[in-house]
């Protein structure tokens, strides 16, 4: 951190990291981590629906379809993998591959 900005790994610079953060809490949260939680063990089409509606130019089932099969396809076995008491913050030798 170099005085009120944040420089990560990537040289990208985050400017007033407590205000982007603060602002984030406030206005984004509730679309993301504020959504009833589903099966935590898979991608469901909430999760999809979420990133897609507040992320991107998507705009019709069938490409929404596509990404969530996909996402899907893919997460779903890895997600499973990982114990529901898993500590996320730390790294577990068993999980990484």
């Amino acid at each position: 951190m170099i005085g009120r900005n944040l420089i990560l790994g990537s040289g990208a610079v985050i400017e007033d990291p407590v205000r982007v953060a603060s602002r984030m809490m406030s206005e984004e949260w509730p679309y993301y981590d504020g959504l009833p939680q589903g099966d935590p063990d898979r991608i469901e089409p909430i999760d999809v629906l979420v990133t897609v509606s507040v992320n991107s130019f998507v705009n019709n089932a069938a490409s929404v379809g596509r990404i969530h099969s996909g996402m899907a396809t893919a997460c779903d076995d890895l997600i499973r993998a990982i114990p529901r008491d898993a500590a996320l913050l730390e790294t577990d030798p068993a999980l990484v591959e």
